[in-house]
């Protein structure tokens, strides 16, 4: 592929992105957007604590960290200046990606020719995933750049004895383990054969320093992040209510999930459409078969297995937990269309080169736009609803179907705080202890008014409803405590008061 070509099918695909750029948050996943989305409005709002990020389901508490927030505190930055639109976080999101573009551009060539690289480039700026994960309001890409750029300096600091590449790798790789360490961990094979590689074996023991430091600075953090979310409220009577401590089963599952054919062809079916394509899993397989593979390739992909073999619940859970796999498929994919165009002559290798990539961005775009950038209005509607009648600092219950309590989709577009109860958790005695917490409304959206149990403890409470467009009704209660202080036992009373010294509950 000629550098011309490279270019033109290069703004091909920036320009791809600007579809889509307005302020709805879409599926897939907008609920782990909206959880970062929501740690860039708290630091717009409130100034950038990297070390105390906000979620917006936790009431007044709100501090949880998820992940290392530093992009969102560039994003939050960038609010100040061009203004707190979704737009400005995805640009940003995406520069961050072609970032990562650059960076895997640079590691390819440190071992094959510029025309192979220029195309597997290019097919991992049209993989599906990258399609649409690269301009949501989603870390991975940046991970990505920050994995690459470990990567790319390490190895050039290791084949060189350079030690400043290497100290670029260590402050990378500091940022890639802080960020999402199962993708950095991918890497750990590919280097490793560089070293045995390069007999630099006594030049990496000389520099360790530079190797251990991410490592530290990990467990450093991951003891910070273990103290922080230790601390969260005892809230065991929220239904899904948990401490984010002791995740280990959310990350590695369960052995029986790798003993289930129904997870495999999941994730089988994720790599041939959402990955690579079906164009480009046939050239995967000419690549592997019959190109000219560089060894460290090889272990590349035996590292990228490994992450998915041992965090095989979240890649079963979240399609974006299989960006790891679009780099390297995109290298085999390209050397296959290299060892295509081996058997043509001069003037068609470049026709057939070009025509095999832009089918795959064909396929693959048509296949994003046909199953991403969904909107969810619903959700949308029901947070713009809450705004208008509430006040910026209250807190919220939320009931949305069965919902969980981590929800975070309706309370970010409210831009409030509060706590989201499913169907089967919802009790009287379960709001009343969330307004001891501070709630200071109710809502819930439903085709007939609530009744029973908890219509009855709502009923005193002052009610406003509105109409939503799918036909439902959002009734909203404005759960005072001083009515409620009313309705109130002696014993009850006594409970509260010790509680709050400070507060006067007169009748």
């Amino acid at each position: 592929m000629s550098k011309k070509w490279f270019l033109i099918l290069l703004v091909l695909g920036v320009v791809l992105r600007f579809f889509h750029l307005g302020e709805s948050i879409e599926s897939p996943h907008m609920w782990r957007q909206s959880d970062t989305a929501n740690y860039i409005w708290d630091f717009y709002q409130n100034g950038i604590d990297l070390l105390h990020p906000s979620v917006c389901w936790m009431g007044e508490y709100k501090t949880v960290i998820l992940e290392f927030p530093l992009i969102e505190g560039i994003v939050a930055m960038a609010y100040h200046i061009f203004g707190p639109y979704h737009a400005v976080a995805k640009i940003i999101f995406f520069l961050f990606f072609l970032a990562s573009c650059f960076y895997f551009y640079k590691l390819i060539r440190l071992f094959i020719s510029a025309q192979v690289a220029r195309i597997a480039t290019i097919l991992y700026l049209f993989s599906p995933l990258s399609i649409f994960f690269s301009r949501a309001i989603h870390i991975d890409f940046a991970e990505m750049f920050f994995v690459f750029g470990m990567s790319y300096h390490f190895i050039v600091g290791i084949q060189n004895r350079d030690l400043r590449s290497g100290l670029f790798g260590s402050l990378f790789a500091i940022l890639a383990f802080m960020t999402k360490a199962p993708y950095a961990i991918v890497f750990f094979f590919p280097i490793l054969y560089i070293i045995l590689k390069e007999r630099q074996f006594l030049f990496v023991l000389k520099t360790a320093y530079i190797y251990v430091l991410p490592v530290l600075i990990f467990i450093l953090w991951q003891q910070h992040v273990f103290e922080v979310n230790s601390n969260a409220p005892d809230w065991d009577f929220i239904p899904g209510y948990r401490k984010f401590v002791h995740n280990s089963g959310w990350y590695y599952g369960a052995w029986s999930q790798r003993e289930d054919w129904n997870n495999w062809s999941l994730l089988g079916n994720r790599i041939l459409f959402e990955v690579t394509g079906i164009i480009g899993l046939i050239l995967v397989g000419l690549g592997m078969i019959f190109g000219k593979v560089k060894v460290f390739f090889w272990w590349w992909l035996f590292g990228v297995i490994v992450y998915g073999l041992i965090f095989f619940n979240l890649n079963r859970i979240h399609n974006y937990y299989q960006i790891p796999f679009a780099p390297i498929l995109s290298v085999f994919s390209a050397l296959g269309i290299a060892f295509l165009s081996t058997l043509f002559k001069d003037k068609m290798k470049s026709i057939l080169i070009i025509s095999l990539v832009v089918l795959i961005g064909l396929e693959n775009g048509y296949y994003a736009f046909s199953n991403y950038f969904v909107q969810q209005p619903v959700f949308e509607e029901l947070g713009q609803i809450i705004q208008d009648e509430t006040n910026e600092n209250d807190i919220v219950i939320t009931n949305i179907n069965e919902l969980d309590s981590k929800f975070p989709n309706v309370h970010y577009a409210a831009r409030r705080n509060g706590w989201q109860i499913p169907n089967y958790g919802l009790e009287s005695q379960l709001i009343y202890k969330l307004m001891l917490e501070g709630a200071d409304y109710f809502v819930t959206i439903r085709y007939e008014e609530i009744q029973g149990d908890i219509g009855n403890f709502l009923a005193p409470f002052e009610l406003v409803k509105r109409n939503h467009s799918d036909g439902r009704t959002v009734y909203i209660y404005k759960t005072d405590f001083h009515q409620l202080w009313s309705m109130m036992p002696e014993s009850e009373k006594e409970k509260v008061k010790r509680k709050l010294p400070d507060e006067n509950f007169e009748e």
